[in-house]
């Protein structure tokens, strides 16, 4: 290496100023090349995505169509003026929208909870909130997450009675879940868009890259490739659902109002106890720790913090065997989604993961990688 280094220093020693001009001018020609073919990836894929979501947006579903204002919203929050925002509002009917689904009994709670996020940000002029808050309710009762609304009222009111009072209510509901999975009918319309028009092939390269799979590409049909881009398509359209920054309100409330700590234990227990989400346990156990650390229950912190320890130990060694999947080089079929986005439905994110793992290490097993990590081994016994 040293060898390497000296020579490249005596060559250029001995290059001319001329010669040096050449060379610069040679260099800034393959940046702009590489720039051009870049913007050019860019601008197909813009054009691709582009193209999804006016499928999205033209689904008689409003539980499907509910996607695509995230890429009306998105520009706004990254800086666009509020002339662009009303723009893209008469552009699309946003406002219609909007009442549409408030109106829409069929409309679920994923699609509410998205909207709620949304009225949040910079349409809150187009929502009625108050009505929106009272239909998640009635759907889901027993949801933490039906009462965020409730509690985010009640502190902006500064009215200490209110806080206790939502914090009371919500101490009740049985569970919490954010619907951060996508119903079957929404991934086969991504699916049928996929397969009648197929991605960028600079896409599907830097799709198949990140999975470790770029020298394997031949190796597999049209079929599998676009099985594989719907997965990862499917998990960043998942990864982008909004949500309310209920992490921080509860944690604060609970926080803030001292007179209320046996509900925000209830609540805690909730949290940990049945919880679709890895943030939203962590959320328990952070205002359990709070709690314990502030009443000098230094035994019951322990105890909570040894079991967080455990819970962060499974939940970091079952990653390490999924991110990057390029560990692997695992081609993602579209069962492996099928079966993977079903028990996160129906039991939660950390079942997700740990199933992932699984099925990616049966597959490298059978393909002879011994040195595949056993996901059951990340728990303690």
């Amino acid at each position: 290496m040293k060898v390497i280094i000296i020579a490249t220093i005596l060559f250029i020693g001995f290059v001319s100023a001329t010669d040096q001009e050449k060379l610069n001018g040679y260099v800034d020609l393959v940046m702009q090349e590489e720039s051009a073919v870049k913007k050019h990836n860019q601008q197909e894929y813009s054009q691709w995505n582009s193209g999804l979501f006016d499928e999205i947006l033209d689904s008689p579903n409003p539980n499907i169509r509910i996607f695509a204002i995230r890429n009306l919203i998105y520009p706004i929050e990254n800086g666009d003026s509020e002339s662009a925002l009303t723009n893209k509002i008469n552009t699309y009917k946003l406002d219609n929208f909007i009442q549409e689904i408030l109106k829409d009994d069929s409309v679920g709670p994923q699609a509410l909870l998205m909207l709620s996020a949304f009225c949040n940000k910079k349409i809150n002029n187009l929502c009625d909130n108050q009505r929106l808050a009272q239909k998640l309710i009635d759907l889901e009762p027993n949801n933490i997450r039906s009462y965020v609304s409730l509690l985010d009222n009640a502190v902006k009111s500064e009215t200490p009675s209110e806080i206790e009072a939502a914090l009371t209510t919500i101490a009740k509901a049985q569970y919490i879940n954010n619907h951060f999975n996508t119903q079957t009918e929404f991934t086969q319309l991504v699916q049928n868009y996929i397969e009648d028009y197929p991605a960028p092939q600079s896409h599907i390269d830097k799709n198949l890259n990140a999975f470790g799979l770029t020298e394997l590409k031949q190796q597999y049909t049209q079929i599998e490739l676009n099985e594989h881009l719907l997965f990862s398509t499917m998990v960043g359209i998942e990864m982008a659902i909004p949500s309310d920054n209920y992490y921080r309100l509860i944690k604060q409330a609970c926080k803030d109002n001292l007179s209320s700590v046996q509900d925000c234990l209830k609540i805690s227990n909730t949290l940990i106890n049945n919880s679709y989400t890895v943030l939203s346990k962590w959320l328990g156990y952070d205002i359990q720790l709070s709690i314990h650390e502030n009443e000098g229950n230094l035994d019951k912190y322990e105890s909570i913090n040894d079991q967080k320890k455990e819970f962060n130990h499974a939940y970091t060694c079952i990653s390490n065997t999924l991110f990057p999947l390029s560990r692997s080089g695992f081609l993602v079929s579209k069962n492996f989604h099928r079966i993977t986005s079903k028990i996160g439905a129906e039991k939660g994110e950390f079942a997700r993961l740990r199933k992932m793992a699984e099925l990616i290490y049966k597959d490298q097993i059978s393909n002879g990688n011994q040195e595949a990590i056993n996901p059951n081994s990340c728990f303690v016994s």
